[in-house]
């Protein structure tokens, strides 16, 4: 499977954080920033399963932590102690199968530790077994947030969902307990604390694009109710529950929750997952309510959420072709490109694992939409001796699943790529639709001084064109 995107990007920062910034980062950008995060954990497991198992590591160590989702979850349900164990089991399965998970699991990103964590915190404080049971919930909460910074949303669940009134002091003592175990998680990164928190900030006022509009932040919520109608409308119904009900502080966290991610960098698939469990806990509340009434009616709603999961995830990505390297890839590039500290650029990092065993210095991107920058594209190729780069992005209508939404991005992708060669004006409106799907890197980069040498597969390989000597 080509690595995603976000993949490398997690895996790369580990490799920095591990290395103590004495090595080269390909996170570059029009700051030049070399992003260290404070959100070790992750990263640093990410990189720890690439040095323990390779690309494998990486690719297995996402869908060990779903497990823990599902427990932690599941456990709270079961602290609850109002659900039949039926109902309680399938809704916990139903969020171990969504096809958001699944599908974070599946790109090879650590949303799922964060969440598994976030759950973990919930069913521990649910507990109820003092200051102990506080203790390790708050540990979990801030841990979370050192895992994937988006779950920092989330903050706002634990007052309204977790305690009470009549339990605010116990919510102090949680307070109390997340200061201290965010500070003896900082405890590794002291001295380099202020560059670190500098280097963030400028590459988050670089990369990120927060919601402006009330479209840009319906679109992305639609797209996720086509992707998972099932939990994804239960968790609606369980916020207007909540309205209805005037349960006022757990409507007020969802909103605050939804606002801040909204605000903080926009909304899309990675970002909304992190809304999942707040409104979730609204739908779960919502179910007490109905099963007492009609059980039989959620027992056959959590049932057929279960199997939508099922049979759009693990089943469904059965019958979708994984986008593969060309064969013998890593020595056809050594023969061409060479071994060595040789500085490769490599904007979609596809090449990512490769250039690490062949020790190259790749030099890509922050922000996925800096190579359609001419001037940061000219001044990250005046590093470059060379270029590795894909003719179009086979990875679209793969990430998008078998769900409604992913099949109607993979028929809009094909589309698009069977109607390329047509005038604009003749394209459907699907294969205009779909152009976005589509790019080919290989134009601008002839125009600076790059020259191709070989075409493997679907892959371009570039070098920098030689002077010709004066006479």
């Amino acid at each position: 499977m080509i690595p995603w995107f976000d993949e490398v990007h997690i895996v790369e920062m580990g490799r920095l954080l591990l290395s103590g910034g004495d090595v080269d980062s390909i996170l570059m950008g029009k700051s030049d920033v070399v992003l260290m995060p404070i959100y070790y954990l992750g990263p640093c497991l990410q990189e720890l399963a690439f040095r323990i198992g390779g690309v494998a590591g990486v690719r297995t160590m996402p869908f060990l932590g779903l497990p823990l989702v599902w427990w932690g979850f599941r456990l709270w349900l079961k602290r609850r102690g109002s659900f039949p164990r039926l109902s309680r089991e399938l809704l916990a399965l139903s969020l171990l199968f969504s096809p958001l998970l699944f599908q974070s699991a599946l790109m090879t990103r650590v949303d799922v530790w964060a969440l598994a964590c976030v759950f973990g915190s919930l069913a521990a404080i649910r507990g109820g077994r003092g200051l102990s049971s506080l203790a390790l919930g708050a540990f979990l909460a801030v841990c979370s947030v050192f895992v994937w910074p988006t779950s920092a949303v989330l903050a706002f669940i634990y007052p309204a969902f977790a305690f009470s009134w009549e339990r605010r002091r116990e919510f102090l003592w949680f307070c109390l307990f997340a200061a201290v175990s965010a500070l003896v998680l900082l405890i590794p990164f002291m001295p380099r604390l202020p560059l670190m928190l500098a280097a963030f900030g400028r590459h988050y006022t670089e990369a990120a694009t927060p919601a402006r509009s009330l479209v840009s932040i319906v679109e992305p919520l639609a797209r996720e109710f086509a992707r998972s109608p099932l939990l994804f409308g239960l968790s609606v119904i369980g916020f207007f529950h909540a309205v209805w009900m005037r349960r006022w502080a757990k409507v007020a966290a969802c909103l605050l929750a939804l606002g801040v991610a909204a605000a903080a960098g926009g909304l899309y698939t990675f970002r909304i997952i992190y809304l999942l469990p707040a409104f979730l806990l609204s739908g779960a509340e919502f179910l007490e309510d109905v099963v007492r009434r009609k059980p039989r009616l959620v027992t056959t709603f959590l049932s057929l959420c279960v199997a939508y999961g099922v049979l759009t995830g693990p089943v469904g990505h059965c019958f979708l072709s994984c986008p593969a390297l060309p064969d013998n890839l890593e020595g056809q590039l050594a023969e061409v490109v060479g071994n060595g500290p040789v500085r490769v650029f490599a904007p979609d990092h596809f090449s990512y694992y490769i250039g690490r065993n062949l020790g190259w210095r790749q030099i890509g991107c922050a922000d996925p939409s800096e190579p359609n920058n001419p001037a940061v594209l000219a001044k990250l190729l005046s590093r470059c001796d060379a270029a590795v780069l894909r003719d179009v992005d086979s990875f679209t209508p793969f990430q998008q699943s078998c769900t409604p939404y992913g099949l109607f991005c993979r028929y809009v992708f094909r589309a698009a790529r069977r109607e390329s060669a047509l005038p604009f004006e003749q394209r459907s409106w699907a294969a205009k639709f779909g152009s976005r799907y589509s790019f080919a890197w290989h134009g601008p980069l002839a125009l600076d001084g790059f020259e191709e040498v070989r075409r493997i597969g679907f892959v371009r390989v570039y070098r920098r064109r030689r002077q010709n000597p004066s006479p």
